[in-house]
């Protein structure tokens, strides 16, 4: 168990990257989750290629199917959070998507009747409210709130959370019995099909891009990638949703963290104790795991 919890840290600090290299980029939202997905697929596969498919022999064409859905709710979860990058700051983009496991335990509770503990019950409603404190830390006003280009971001934000409960829900129940390379590879696969159809509609170019927005693709998919989703999806394997999940939580702290340093967005006094709060909620979410 503690070498899982150093990897569900390790995890954390992977994806807490994920926005950081999204603006640094440079590049459209669609093309930068479409070749993020996309290199992670042809990174698993050049690993374990004969693997996958001799695993893939031994499912059922159901279960390939039922794959589909976490893979499309990823496209969109990438989608719709990156966009919302453009819109609104770093800190409440990354806040407002890490609220997906709240849909993602209701997913759950429904599928697998996985009743949280009261101990992560607290813990998750703790950082709950520190995420609000991160959100009101950015001096937006009433109207800033439900008004304009801030507004678009939120509501893209809150379809990336909804979208990525989802994904994470769906991950839990298919990964009782479906092995990590074959769960990312088809996952990745379908989700890399649905972006770029979303490119093709919206007329976003796959090609022609900068060396630097290059750089920043592959490192989307190294980084948060294949060092934050994957080891995501193989704890779910051994850990209950609503913890793995919540310790995501801790990606608006270092995406925040990452954004003071890199982009000079210097975090007020709400907004540390936003940070410590929502910490608080995670440690004692992995704490009252079972």
């Amino acid at each position: 168990m503690p070498s899982r919890v150093i990897l569900l840290f390790i995890a954390v600090f992977a994806v807490s990257w994920a926005s950081i290299f999204v603006r640094l980029s440079e590049a459209p939202a669609l093309a930068c989750a479409f070749w993020r997905v996309t290199f992670s697929t042809l990174i698993i596969a050049s690993l374990s290629l004969s693997k996958i498919l001799n695993d893939l022999r031994r499912l059922k064409s159901s279960d390939i199917i039922k794959l589909f859905i976490p893979g499309f709710s990823l496209a969109l979860h990438f989608g719709l959070w990156m966009e919302s990058l453009f819109h609104t700051t770093v800190a409440i983009s990354t806040t407002i998507v890490c609220t997906h496991p709240i849909f993602s335990a209701l997913i759950t509770y429904v599928k697998l009747k996985e009743k949280p503990t009261i101990g992560q019950i607290i813990g998750f409603l703790l950082a709950l409210i520190g995420m609000h404190f991160l959100y009101i830390a950015d001096n937006v006003t009433i109207d800033e709130a439900y008004m304009g280009d801030h507004a678009l971001g939120i509501i893209l934000a809150l379809g990336g959370a909804i979208t990525g409960g989802i994904y994470f829900a769906y991950g839990r129940i298919m990964r009782r019995h479906i092995t990590l390379s074959v769960y990312t590879f088809v996952v990745y696969s379908s989700s890399v099909i649905t972006l770029l159809a979303f490119m093709l509609i919206f007329n976003i170019p796959i090609f022609g891009y900068s060396i630097k927005s290059w750089t920043f693709f592959f490192l989307l998919a190294l980084v948060p990638m294949m060092l934050g989703h994957t080891i995501l999806n193989y704890l779910l394997k051994y850990f209950k949703v609503i913890s793995i999940t919540s310790a995501v939580l801790g990606e608006p702290i270092g995406a925040t963290l990452l954004a003071m340093v890199i982009f000079n967005e210097i975090p007020t006094t709400l907004t540390v104790i936003g940070m410590v709060m929502t910490l608080s909620g995670i440690a004692l979410v992995l704490i009252s795991e079972r």
